[in-house]
């Protein structure tokens, strides 16, 4: 049960998770919006209810929401959203009905009322699923029980089958790219979460130097903050790195991009977790991330990934410069460890950890 099928990290784990085949659990989705991965949910073979309310406290909604739940004989809703996880508790009164939370982002990030409806729910919810320790760690001092907290760290999973590319497309064709170019590249919607500008930043380093490159942005600008990827648009005409940077907006071809770039740059402010990431990971592109307490978490400490000082643009210039000039045996460490990246954050793994938690909490 989410809320929205636009492109995003909860999303694309979603779609992940759908499919992947899983014959010992049977599954359906509940969305409140629509978007532009719907087609992809839909060619999961998942069955789809669309269930919105009108209002946050609509009768109408909550009363087709419980009927779908008892006609469907559900055992466990599990929700990426705090007010999805109040929806499905309110929902499923005098039920046996299970309810999950998966919390995807930082609680000191959430609103007042976010946080009023957690508290309020708190104890109806049967487990809550942290994707990082360092989530975790800081979500604990919200919860004024901790001895009684309900909770498991799952790392989320990427289904490997996406890098199995068997395909001619060249995004160097695309954007007439030649061979000759180093190929530079991000994932990631431009919102508060993320910190794009530091890349431009280092993009102007770069340039200044003479390397010669083109780097691409793929994710779409932010309804509520369009000015983050605006800024950086402006830096980078303020700067003459327009014929260098290419704002390509969202892609349903992330894998086949992550593929052909020679190094994926991120910079994070409050992920959680990094899903575009550990793409960049397992698809054995050598991956630079700054170095919050998530990252340096999710790369191992740095054995999957290079580390570089947050908002530190001259320390990521200097790691990515050394990369450049070290190129091929740069890439060969980066193989190194490739195959445990792959085991640790695969889509299996964490379907196989999800179906235990079900199980264990159904009691069976």
């Amino acid at each position: 049960m989410f809320g929205s099928l636009n492109r995003g990290g909860s999303e694309t784990l979603m779609l992940d998770y759908f499919n992947c085949n899983n014959p010992t659990l049977d599954r359906i989705g509940i969305y409140r919006k629509g978007g532009d991965l719907l087609e992809n949910f839909i060619n999961t073979n998942v069955p789809l209810n669309q269930l919105a309310p009108v209002f946050a406290l609509d009768i109408h909604y909550f009363l087709k929401l419980r009927y779908l739940l008892k006609s469907k004989k559900i055992d466990i809703i599990h929700t990426q959203q705090i007010i999805d996880a109040f929806y499905a508790c309110i929902a499923s009164i005098g039920t046996n009905i299970k309810v999950i939370l998966t919390h995807h982002g930082f609680l000191s990030k959430r609103n007042k009322i976010n946080l009023y409806l957690l508290k309020l729910i708190l104890n109806r919810i049967s487990l809550n699923i942290f994707v990082s320790e360092a989530q975790y760690k800081e979500a604990i001092s919200y919860f004024p029980n901790k001895s009684k907290l309900k909770a498991e760290i799952v790392y989320n999973g990427i289904n490997l089958d996406k890098f199995n590319i068997s395909t001619d497309y060249s995004f160097r064709r695309e954007y007439s790219i030649p061979n000759n170019v180093l190929l530079f590249g991000s994932v990631g919607n431009f919102n508060t979460g993320r910190d794009q500008k530091i890349i431009c930043k280092f993009l102007d380093l770069l340039s200044k130097e003479g390397f010669v490159f083109v780097f691409v942005f793929i994710g779409s600008k932010s309804e509520k903050n369009p000015e983050l990827m605006d800024d950086c648009i402006r830096f980078c005409k303020e700067n003459e790195l327009e014929s260098k940077v290419h704002f390509c907006g969202s892609r349903f071809d992330v894998p086949q991009i992550l593929d052909q770039l020679d190094a994926f740059i991120y910079s994070s402010l409050d992920d959680t977790f990094g899903i575009a990431v550990v793409e960049s990971i397992i698809s054995g592109t050598t991956t630079f991330i700054n170095d919050t307490e998530v990252m340096t978490e999710i790369s191992e400490n740095g054995r999957y990934a290079t580390l570089y000082k947050s908002k530190d643009e001259v320390d990521l210039f200097e790691k990515v410069k050394y990369f450049i000039q070290n190129i091929s045996s740069s890439k060969m460490q980066n193989q190194k460890y490739l195959n445990e990246a792959k085991k640790k954050y695969s889509i299996m793994k964490f379907n196989e950890s999800l179906k235990n938690l079900y199980l264990e909490i159904l009691d069976i």
